[in-house]
């Protein structure tokens, strides 16, 4: 039956590549045979059609299973605040697949340790020169997987304690799914009108918050997850 053998590169390529089930005459066993790793199964050739339906559909099941898991920092104030990424930091960098920075990176360098881990997404900062605004902008709208992401840093406000708000407002025309600011250095996580609003806090200068802090967005389609790591140490 050669059209269940041609669904063999797909499930190689889903990573489904240890069994074929084949129907009950064995007529290509002699075929499968030939393919390494390959085990072969005998059934019913009624069985094997709706066996295959119910395996494409796993196979769709766990790809939409599948997250995209984006590392969100903040006001790094790096060399100043510190002379390397913290190691708690670093772990959670080595499993991501892309970073979002919300401005006040400082220097170039910052950019340039995060993106030995992958693709970044930033703005600039009121603490960032010319050379960093040039490369980031101050205001930025992503769209990663089926979710809106706008990312600002936030300055400008007249009181620091009007940042959130004056964040919000750089977007007050667009649709988000989720809002990133920084610049107070303090840790949000709370939902407006349907729209997560979220502050990474900084991973490397707290201020008068008690804990060092960053942000994990976990993103299958449309659906968000997000929290905080919360650590003393940013050696």
């Amino acid at each position: 039956m050669t059209v269940n053998l041609a669904l063999i590169p797909h499930f190689v390529r889903e990573g489904w590549s240890t069994a074929y089930i084949g129907s009950i005459n064995g007529i290509e066993n002699q075929l499968v045979s030939q393919l390494d790793d390959v085990r072969y199964y005998s059934i019913a050739t009624g069985k094997l059609r709706r066996y295959l339906d119910w395996l494409i559909e796993a196979i769709r099941r766990e790809k939409r299973s599948e997250r995209m898991r984006i590392v969100v920092v903040a006001d790094t104030h790096m060399p100043r605040m510190a002379k390397k990424l913290p190691d708690r930091l670093l772990k959670e960098l080595e499993k991501a697949d892309a970073i979002i920075h919300a401005g006040d990176w400082t220097k170039q360098s910052v950019y340039e340790q995060l993106a030995a881990f992958g693709p970044i997404y930033g703005v600039a900062g009121n603490n960032d020169g010319a050379e960093l605004q040039a490369k980031f902008g101050l205001k930025k709208l992503l769209k990663l997987e089926d979710c809106r992401i706008g990312v600002v840093h936030g300055h400008g406000a007249v009181k620091r304690s009007s940042t959130e708000a004056h964040a919000i407002e750089a977007f007050k025309r667009t649709k988000l799914d989720a809002l990133v600011y920084g610049h107070s250095h303090i840790p949000v996580r709370r939902m407006e009108a349907g729209m997560l609003v979220f502050n990474p806090g900084s991973p490397t200068d707290k201020r008068r918050q008690p804990l060092y802090s960053f942000g994990l967005f976990d993103i299958a389609g449309s659906e968000l997850r997000a929290r905080h790591i919360f650590y003393e140490d940013k050696a």
